[in-house]
């Protein structure tokens, strides 16, 4: 069997027309978590479908769980295409893709967040566009939301960057930045 690894494409080609073995990789510097085989005019590529580094999730404790679902349901579910992944008494959890954050209720509460100590400092989300950015921070003031450098908006992160930061419920600094480059 003739096998062909193009790296800019993450595709190996099978040349022949029968394909009876399976391709086995281990180089070193390509790690295959699973691949998928395609046929097209009598072509078999197998496409690498990589996740090795990618996030699996990421939980947060939370200390009203009520508003916290109340938050970020409207950001993740109505917002940034998330969907309701887990439901349980003590936590919450949404997906986009194979990635998804989690909220759990934490009975303890101790002190609040301070996203300037050792820990998360904020989670950030792309939009596509400066309008969106524009529509959620409109949304944010009429939900009475804490909008963060809001004499600096929409360049918080520079000239080069459309971007909002405002805080969750529990103080959390979120980050939404818009993925359309502008000419400023």
């Amino acid at each position: 069997m003739n096998w062909n690894y193009d790296r800019s494409r993450k595709t190996c080609l099978a040349t022949d027309r029968i394909c009876r073995e399976a391709l086995i990789v281990g180089t070193g510097k390509i790690n295959i978590m699973c691949v998928s085989l395609v046929l097209t005019n009598n072509i078999r590529s197998i496409q690498i479908l990589k996740k090795t580094g990618t996030i699996s999730h990421i939980e947060l404790y939370v200390r009203n769980l009520k508003e916290t679902r109340n938050f970020w349901e409207w950001l993740l579910i109505d917002k940034l295409n998330y969907q309701l992944f887990q439901k349980w008494a003590d936590g919450v959890s949404y997906r986009f893709d194979d990635t998804y954050i989690v909220f759990v209720q934490t009975d303890k509460i101790e002190s609040k967040y301070n996203r300037t100590a050792v820990g998360l400092n904020h989670l950030a989300f792309y939009v596509e566009s400066p309008q969106t950015v524009d529509f959620i921070r409109q949304e944010v003031h009429e939900r009475g939301y804490s909008e963060l450098y809001a004499d600096s908006y929409p360049h918080a992160s520079g000239n080069d960057v459309y971007t909002l930061f405002f805080e969750d419920p529990d103080r959390i600094k979120v980050e939404i930045v818009s993925d359309e480059k502008r000419k400023y």
